[in-house]
């Protein structure tokens, strides 16, 4: 009857309408959550930034320049990568990340690691993703000191080929597995924390320069060297 189907479109746009509000709510309380995990973000690295700057000031209160030196590094470095802003960066930038890693590294394992550059000043601006050499610098100091090596050494240089630029990082006491990007791409190589890191660079790369640009990991007579070509 007609009321019947009245009654039925009621019943179904009521049904509808607590839907909806189902939904709606599911939505408000989803931006809430997202909400106080954003404020959570923001408070826990304000907290950490003053607790390394306590760190510090102790440190250089009682002349202790190494903890000094790598409190201010890791509150430097602990900025940049959780800074929203400025997420391309140039080989300067990059470098400068390298150094604040290099002095926590160096603080670590004295006098068997060593970090040098070799970089043409007019190449300094050269663009890269945010995010470049640090992992590699990390990579290699994984792969030789955390592997019981008796020393580290990482060259870090550039240099101009027609139209290109090619950066290396080469490091000692190390070598890399045959084709090791091409098995970590396709996962014949399960990727773990310095895999991961790699794949990273990769895919940064790829995202900025599409093909014209390369990553390579080659073994020499002394140096496992990471080779990044892009456009100038």
């Amino acid at each position: 009857s007609e009321v019947g189907m009245i009654g039925r479109k009621f019943k179904e746009m009521v049904n509808t309408n607590l839907e909806l509000s189902e939904r709606l709510m599911a939505v408000k309380l989803n931006e809430r959550e997202a909400e106080l995990l954003l404020l959570q973000a923001q408070i826990n690295p304000h907290f950490l930034y003053n607790t390394l700057q306590s760190i510090n000031w102790r440190a250089k209160l009682l002349k202790d320049v190494p903890i000094s030196l790598m409190t201010e590094s890791l509150g430097k470095l602990l900025r940049i990568t959780l800074s929203r802003k400025n997420k391309d960066s140039s080989l300067s930038q990059e470098l400068e990340l390298v150094k604040y890693y290099m002095n926590i590294q160096e603080v670590r394992f004295e006098d068997s690691l060593r970090c040098e550059t070799e970089i043409p000043p007019e190449l300094v601006d050269t663009y890269l993703p945010k995010f470049t050499l640090q992992p590699l610098v990390e990579n290699a100091i994984h792969y030789t000191l955390e592997e019981d090596s008796d020393e580290c050494l990482i060259y870090i240089k550039a240099h101009r080929e027609t139209e290109y630029i090619v950066i290396t990082v080469s490091n000692t006491e190390s070598r890399f597995e045959e084709n090791l990007l091409e098995k970590l791409i396709s996962k014949e190589i399960l990727p773990n924390g310095f895999g991961i890191g790699i794949l990273n660079v990769y895919k940064r790369l790829e995202l900025a320069f599409g093909d014209s640009c390369s990553l390579e990991f080659i073994n020499e007579e002394m140096f496992a060297t990471v080779k990044i070509t892009v456009p100038d």
